[in-house]
Order: C-alpha cells, then sequence, then structure tokens
C-alpha cells in the first residue's frame, strides 16, 4: 500500500499517478480515482485543535489502508480530502463496491486524545476505463462527481457525462439562489401546528418558498438541497430566522409564547459561529429564546454526535428549544441519542402518512412517541392529512401535530388570522 500522509497537492497527486496510469493505458486495465472528502473538519479545529485533526487525518489514512487493497495509492489532498487509485480493477463494479466499503467509516468511532469521533464522508469517483484521460481532467471529474454528492448527501457519486449536465443546470440555478435574496423573490411561509388532546395552536414551522424570476416557482424539494450544503448560501439561512422571528414577534398572544420552528441545515451546525448567529437574530428581534425551535435533522447531529451536542447544549441551556427532524429515517444508536440535548422528537411523515395502512409503520410510530416520552420529550407528527391519522396520534399519545389537516402553510398575515380563529 503506497500512502503519502504529508502529501498535500493535487499537482503532486496527479505527477504520482502518471505512470500508473500510462500503464493500465497500455494494458487496457480499468483505473477508478476517488476523491474521499471527510465532513465536520472545521468543528473539530474548533473542539479540538488542529493537532486532534491532524492525529484524526492519520487514523483516517490508516483506516483506508486497512480497506483497500495493497497495491492502491492513497495521498492527502487537503485537510478533509484523500486522493486514492484503483489500480487493476477487475471491471468498474469494483470502484462502486470500495466506495461501499469506505462509506461504513462512519459505524467506526475513533478515539483522538480520549475523544470519541464519528465522522462520515462522501465520495467522487471518475472512472479511466470510459475515456482516456489525463490524471488532471480525471481528477476534475472526480471532484465534479465529488461535488455532486455532496449537495445531493450520497455517500458517493460516480461521474459520468449526465453528472456534467446537472451539475451544470445546478450552478445555474446557484447563481439564481445567491441574487434571489437581492431581487426578494423569497417568501417565509408558516405551516400551523396544534396539541393533538385539544387542537389549540402550539407552534408553527417557518418553511421557504422561491419565487424565482427566471424559473418561476422552484419546489423546496429542488433548491433546499443547494442550500443546505452550501456554505455561500449562510446567509439564506439567515434570512429565514430572522424573518421567522420578526414574523414571530407580531403574533398574538391568545394561546401565550407560540414558537416559531425554523430548519437549520447541516452545514449550519458545522459552523464556528452557530451560537452568535442564533443569539443576535433573537436580540435583534427582541424575541425570548423560549420563542425559538431549531430543527435539526437525525441524520446531521449524528455525523458528529459529540461535537454537535456541545453546540446544542449551549443552544438549549440559552433556553433554545431543539427539534431532532425526520425521527426515524437516520442512523443513530441509543447510545448517542441518550446524550443529545433535545426538547422534542419530530416523527417523519413517511411513517405517519402510512400509518394505517402498515403496521410496521404504525408500531414505529408509537415506538418513537413512547421514546420521546420515556426521555421527557415532546413528541411531534408532520404529515397529517387525515382524522382518522390525528385520531390515532391522539390515542398514542403524541403531543402536537401538523400537515395539510391542520392547515396548509400560510403567509404571515393568513397565519395571523388563523390564530384569531382559534381565539374567537
Amino acid at each position: 500500500m503506497d500512502i503519502n500522509i504529508a502529501q498535500n497537492n493535487f499537482v503532486d497527486f496527479v505527477e504520482k499517478i502518471s505512470d500508473p496510469l500510462e500503464s493500465s493505458r497500455m494494458n487496457r486495465s480499468p483505473v477508478a480515482l476517488m476523491i474521499v472528502q471527510l465532513h465536520g473538519i472545521e468543528k473539530i479545529n474548533a473542539s479540538y485543535g488542529y493537532s486532534a485533526t491532524h492525529m484524526l487525518h492519520t487514523e483516517v489514512a490508516a483506516w483506508l489502508a486497512k480497506n483497500l487493497r495493497e497495491n492502491d495509492i492513497i495521498s492527502t489532498l487537503a485537510e478533509n480530502k484523500f486522493g486514492i487509485l484503483l489500480k487493476d480493477m477487475r471491471n468498474e463494479g469494483h470502484a462502486v463496491l470500495a466506495a461501499n466499503k469506505i462509506s461504513n467509516i462512519k459505524s467506526n468511532l475513533f478515539s483522538i486524545g480520549g475523544n470519541h469521533i464519528k465522522i462520515s464522508v462522501s465520495m467522487g469517483v471518475a472512472l479511466l476505463a470510459r475515456h482516456d484521460l489525463d490524471g488532471d481532467t480525471l481528477l476534475q471529474n472526480a471532484e465534479l462527481a465529488l461535488e455532486y454528492a455532496v449537495k445531493n448527501g450520497k455517500s458517493h457519486i460516480l461521474h459520468s457525462p449526465d453528472i456534467d449536465k446537472r451539475n451544470a443546470a445546478e450552478t445555474d440555478m446557484l447563481s439564481e439562489l445567491e441574487n434571489a435574496l437581492e431581487n426578494n423573490e423569497f417568501e417565509v411561509v408558516f405551516q400551523p401546528k396544534i396539541r393533538a388532546a385539544d387542537y389549540k395552536p402550539c407552534g408553527a414551522e417557518a418553511l421557504l418558498r422561491w419565487n424565482s424570476n427566471f424559473y418561476g416557482p422552484v419546489s423546496p424539494g429542488t433548491f433546499m438541497p443547494l442550500i443546505e450544503n452550501n456554505p455561500n448560501l449562510f446567509k439564506v439561512t439567515d434570512f429565514v430566522l430572522n424573518r421567522a422571528l420578526r414574523s414571530q414577534s407580531q403574533w398574538p398572544v391568545d394561546f401565550g409564547n407560540i414558537p416559531v420552528s425554523v430548519n437549520i441545515p447541516p452545514i449550519i451546525t458545522q459552523h464556528l459561529e452557530t451560537e452568535a448567529f442564533v443569539e443576535q437574530s433573537l436580540a435583534i428581534w427582541g424575541n425570548d429564546p423560549s420563542s425559538l425551535t431549531l430543527e435539526i435533522t437525525e441524520t446531521s447531529i449524528m455525523e458528529n454526535p459529540e461535537l454537535n451536542s456541545r453546540t446544542l447544549s449551549y443552544l438549549r441551556e440559552k433556553g433554545i428549544s431543539i427539534s431532532i427532524d425526520d425521527f426515524g429515517t437516520g442512523y443513530s444508536s441509543l447510545a448517542y441519542f441518550k446524550t443529545i440535548p433535545a426538547n422534542e422528537l419530530k416523527i417523519d411523515k413517511s411513517f405517519v402518512l402510512t400509518m394505517l395502512s402498515d403496521e410496521s409503520n404504525y408500531k414505529l410510530v408509537q415506538v418513537i412517541i413512547d421514546l420521546a416520552h420515556s426521555f421527557g420529550y415532546t413528541a411531534v407528527a408532520e404529515g397529517v392529512e387525515t382524522q382518522d391519522i390525528l385520531d390515532a396520534l391522539k390515542n398514542l399519545g403524541c403531543d402536537c401535530v401538523q400537515g395539510y389537516l391542520i392547515s396548509e402553510p400560510l403567509s404571515q398575515t393568513c397565519f395571523i388570522e388563523w390564530l384569531k380563529s382559534y381565539s374567537s
């Protein structure tokens, strides 16, 4: 196994693999180039220091070497990236098998200075067998595939001409997104939540809508993944948080302090200034911290449970509620789950929608509700679209619900009218 931990240069890596690539061309043997990106390195630097990051990097390199073949080449490309050349493959499927094997790194704990760190990775893979490419182009294709994998929350993506087209389309959309704030193309709407026991309002989730001057109305499923994985669009999350808090400060108080929930993308939880960012927004609009709930997906929390627990603990100590969103769709273990400082479990709508027609989903919903209550959390179900489902959730002891049976997402004006209709 050829490993170079000190190497920290893409150009040097291209030179290092030039002879193996030439040999593969002559022998007509498939070769794959992989770029492996570690997630959460910035947060690890901030929490444990750069020496710990270097130790982690070395441990990961050793793990990769152990899980690859002796004749493969591994080099450090950057603080959070490794380049891997898979030589003399039997076929293209070997690259997919290798990527699947590397993605299992998320099930391992790395002990650094007494701290147990769990990491996840994304990978971009480019194949020499498909085209007669030089090392530089092969590396570029792997980077494009990696970019697409990160954007779409995939563990790995194999480069293809279709990836180039989709990346080009997403690049165009990103350009439009970056101008959307200045062009007033965004709107924040609010989907009400009610208590299952008495049908009284108990909150609302702030949701972003984009009516593009170029594309027209764009579905959240299309543009939100671009925002969630792009650090340059931090300002969009800033916009949603501040618009939500401003709106919440204007809601009538007939039912007390109705909190607003704001989704926090994974890239924000890894940001060094998350705590200050949230506190500053609360101060600007004069909101009590108890008026804000931050929704963070189970998967994003478990990318680095110890690090995220520190950030979430700080925010919760300030009086801000923490909701674990899409619960049941991730891979958390109870060993880590019990240490997460949360107030609420939000049951993913994929389970709620079919809970009356799928016995296993019904039982899963029941287990999540019981789990939430055993930890002293509130259980919230999303995706409630029929009265029968609402009745079933009520019988199971679910605390709060949201969905189109209750109300579609509403503008600020319409949400205030909705609240007033309950108090009249």
